[in-house]
């Protein structure tokens, strides 16, 4: 915003001293062509710093922790790489990658959804494991006891 301000003051300016000093007229030309060329490259390096910016922030390089991109994506391995279904590309990966799990939209890396996945894993085991201890104290209930109470675990897994 400031840029174009600025940008676009030196123009008028050069515009009133075109009308006002004629001779300065070639000058003025020359200096808006090289004005607008140097504005147009530091444009577009600017964009293209942004975009540098924005691939190693989303990277999974370890630039920046909980990064989108991987190496696996860019080689077409959707399972070696981040989840493109959420977050940075909407719209993409909606097949198979779309099953890891929210890895840009949650700032959370694979390794990081795996250890998760695993405590989580870990902790059902444990609980299913306390059902069946309880169960084994209850085995007076009827003919089945343990496996009628095993069955229940199971229905309430599923």
């Amino acid at each position: 915003m400031l840029l174009n301000i600025l940008g676009l003051s030196i123009l008028l300016a050069l515009f009133l001293l075109i009308i006002l000093i004629p001779g300065a007229t070639v000058l003025a030309f020359i200096f808006i062509v090289c004005f607008c060329f140097f504005l147009t490259i530091f444009i577009v390096v600017y964009k293209c710093f942004c975009g540098v910016v924005w691939i190693l922030k989303t990277s999974g390089w370890g630039f920046w922790r909980g990064g989108g991109l991987a190496w696996g994506w860019w080689r077409g391995d959707e399972r070696a790489g981040r989840n493109l279904g959420k977050g940075t590309f909407q719209g993409l990966g909606r097949g198979k990658s779309a099953r890891v799990g929210g890895a840009i939209s949650s700032g959370i890396g694979v390794r990081e959804r795996r250890r998760i996945e695993e405590e989580r894993r870990a902790r059902v085991e444990r609980e299913r494991m306390e059902k069946m201890r309880s169960a084994q104290g209850d085995e007076g209930l009827g003919h089945g006891g343990l496996q009628e109470r095993y069955e229940d675990v199971e229905e309430e897994e599923w």
